[in-house]
């Protein structure tokens, strides 16, 4: 099983700030004849941060393992009972990484292909991890203008509430990411710019399928005719969040440049206009305005209030000080762990 992510090619990592378009490449890729990505798996990383609770000297200590990943509140995306998944773990498995490729290989077979890969968004500040874990894998960081991913989240009202936390969170995201991407280097990890998939898909994803050790197919782009498929498991919410991958690629679903004020797109410059440059998006607004340097000041301060009180909320869970029933989310307003340009 845990051959399946390996056999023939890379273990793909599709990641990026939320509302960028991540969703839309799984439903691309996932649409390839070889390729089941999962959605959200976000327990590799949360499981791996504590892989010495699993790993012994004798090999994997399975029934802990199996423990943790059942109580995952995104195991059951997976759609893999859990009797299945005990039955695949009756022969020993030496690391949490080897786990890990039997969980998804398991999830693979399940969805009738033979290779796996993973869409988590807020795995974009874990790569470095993810990258030591499993040597196989390659990361495709999807990058879309700041601006338009705001209004993806202001559309669906979940992530961060304020557009200074969206300027926030979308650099600190992206600039992490690529910070780590580098690290690894070309030959592991790739960037994709949602607006380059949209206008030109096919020249985009081609040399994409070859990074990722695929060969092309044009039905990766009817990805909306089994849209259902796409989204099953996510649950009510989740459906309604990505309901756009039933529809073909479309370009202009959202308008920043009609649909925000001048003086928030004064601010959102203010923030993250030097990483807008340094990719090659468009520049609006005087960011050096003292209208602009003030909203700034206090954009700052509250984004750092949010986030000291996430860090409490953290560490009280994890001494059980605190319910851990409901999830928390992996958007900035909730978790903001990205930090603006001096970071």
């Amino acid at each position: 099983m845990s051959a399946a992510g390996t056999r023939g090619g890379s273990f793909p990592m599709f990641v990026g700030c939320g509302r960028s378009g991540t969703t839309l490449v799984r439903a691309i890729f996932d649409s390839h004849s070889q390729l089941a990505v999962a959605h959200h798996a976000q327990f590799i990383v949360e499981m791996g941060r504590r892989r010495r609770r699993y790993e012994t000297v004798h090999g994997l200590v399975t029934e802990r393992f199996l423990t943790d990943l059942f109580a995952s509140h995104r195991f059951p995306l997976l759609q893999v009972p859990e009797a299945t998944m005990r039955e695949a773990f009756t022969r020993p498995v030496p690391t949490y990484a080897d786990a890990v490729r039997r969980v998804l290989g398991l999830y693979a077979e399940h969805q009738g292909k033979p290779r796996y890969a993973d869409k988590t968004p807020g795995h974009v500040l874990r790569i470095g991890l993810l990258g030591e874990l499993f040597p196989e894998a390659r990361f495709v960081h999807v990058i879309r203008d700041g601006r338009s991913s705001w209004l993806g989240y202001r559309e669906r009202g979940f992530g961060p509430q304020t557009l200074a936390d969206a300027a926030f969170n979308w650099k600190g995201r992206v600039l992490r990411g690529r910070r780590a991407g580098k690290a690894l280097g070309e030959g592991r990890y790739r960037e994709v710019r949602y607006e380059d998939l949209v206008e030109r898909p096919e020249e985009t994803l081609r040399p994409l399928c070859a990074f990722l050790d695929l060969e092309y197919e044009p039905n990766m782009l009817q990805f909306h005719e089994r849209a259902d498929t796409v989204l099953a498991g996510m649950g009510g919410s989740g459906r309604t969040a990505f309901e756009n991958v039933a529809r073909p690629l479309t370009q202009g679903l959202r308008d920043w440049r009609g649909e925000l004020a001048p003086e928030d797109l004064e601010l959102f410059d203010a923030i993250a206009g030097d990483l807008l440059a340094d990719l090659g998006y468009e520049r609006t607004g005087s960011a050096d305005s003292l209208a602009a340097r003030g909203a700034v000041a206090r954009g700052w301060l509250q984004w750092q209030g949010r986030r000291g009180r996430f860090q409490v909320t953290r560490l009280q869970r994890r001494l059980g000080l605190a319910s851990s029933a409901t999830p928390v989310d992996d958007w900035g307003h909730s978790q903001p762990r990205s930090r603006p340009s001096s970071e």
